[in-house]
């Protein structure tokens, strides 16, 4: 009852005073949230993704230049790790390889596809938890795909897919705890349906 009253409120403004659809949809938007020009969410950011490296990192279009300004716009996904790509540096010292002889931890480019389809050349919401950057300067956050419906929904994040789905483990560090027993739960379901990294 209330969209259709909005939309109707729209349509007035927009006849006698020649509003714009852009700004009816903010009127009538069927979301709910306090909206404004950059398209931010209350509590949330939204970027375009520029480039995925990994499941677990992705380059974001923060300040709207078109540019990967590193390492303010690399987004550490929060709460989860990944499997290495042979690239990786923590790859190598962990297989004791060199550059030429490491090879990609299992299902590291499956995590690594996950997160690019889901994300690259889109539009999507970051959710900062209580530290902000990570200590190479990485931007850190749980990323949303699609507009969030309100705080508080783990599950809605990519960060919880991956877990869901046995591309990630939980990642915990510091003082960013949110949403900690939530994953938890989530790699506990994938181990136990023997998903992804899981499987024996």
């Amino acid at each position: 009852m209330i969209r259709l009253i909005l939309g109707i409120i729209g349509i007035v403004l927009a006849a006698f005073f020649g509003f714009t659809n852009e700004d009816i949809g903010e009127l009538t938007s069927s979301k709910g949230f306090e909206t404004n020009k950059s398209n931010e969410v209350a509590g949330f950011e939204r970027c375009k993704v520029l480039r995925v490296f990994d499941g677990d990192t992705l380059a974001c279009d923060l300040n709207n230049d078109g540019r990967d300004q590193k390492p303010e716009e690399h987004i550490r996904l929060l709460g989860i790790d990944t499997p290495e790509t042979r690239h990786s540096a923590k790859a190598r010292r962990r297989q004791g390889a060199s550059y030429e002889d490491a090879v990609d931890e299992p299902y590291a480019k499956e995590s690594g596809e996950y997160l690019r389809s889901r994300t690259q050349g889109k539009r999507v919401w970051l959710e900062r938890d209580t530290v902000t950057h990570d200590k190479y300067g990485r931007s850190l956050a749980f990323v949303y795909a699609e507009q969030p419906i309100g705080n508080n929904q783990p599950q809605a994040s990519l960060n919880a897919q991956l877990l869901q789905h046995g591309l990630a483990a939980t990642l915990f560090i510091g003082k960013n705890r949110r949403y900690e027993r939530d994953f938890e739960q989530y790699e506990a379901d994938a181990r136990k349906q023997h998903l992804g990294i899981w499987k024996p």
